[in-house]
């Protein structure tokens, strides 16, 4: 998806808007559009990474996401196999306000974290990603939900190593 015209009508609309001004006044203001047209470019991009997340969020049988070529975003859609509904099982008791949500609890709602990763793991990340043809995101996501998936409730104990920073095992 070329962003292109969108970057070119908000200056458009910046250039509308001083047309009135001094000349030095649409200098400046031609100079701080140039200046943040990467940081449009790349909220444009998170605007489009949320849709993609909302979309696949109500869709049962396919996922929308979004992946980079260049430095225009693409959007796809990747249709999963549709798995056979599961024979109902009881209620599960309410999880007291302790413990964590479970790894399929979906209440609709993104949020949002920084995570610092070395770049030599970050550029596996992407990799591996690209192989499976979705975003880092998804990626990371889809990875989570198995995790969590597989490990029986109770199994994760920190150890704190200091009153700055929390790890452990799973």
């Amino acid at each position: 998806m070329n962003l292109d015209p969108y970057l070119a009508s908000v200056l458009a609309d910046l250039d509308r808007a001083t047309a009135l001004a001094d000349e030095q006044t649409r200098a400046v203001a031609a100079k701080v559009a140039t200046a943040v047209e990467p940081a449009l470019r790349l909220a444009l991009v998170h605007a489009l990474s949320d849709a993609a997340a909302n979309v696949t969020s109500e869709l049962t049988d396919a996922a929308v996401v979004v992946r980079m070529e260049g430095r225009d975003p693409v959007l796809a859609v990747h249709r999963t196999e549709a798995v056979p509904p599961a024979p109902p099982t009881p209620p599960a008791p309410p999880i007291p306000p302790h413990e964590p949500l479970a790894a399929d609890s979906d209440d609709g709602e993104t949020a949002r974290v920084t995570v610092r990763l070395p770049q030599a793991l970050k550029g596996q990340l992407d990799r591996l990603a690209a192989e499976a043809e979705v975003s880092l995101n998804t990626w990371i996501v889809q990875t989570l939900r198995r995790a969590i998936s597989t490990v029986p409730s109770g199994t994760i104990t920190p150890t704190i190593h200091s009153a700055r920073r929390v790890t452990g095992w799973a």
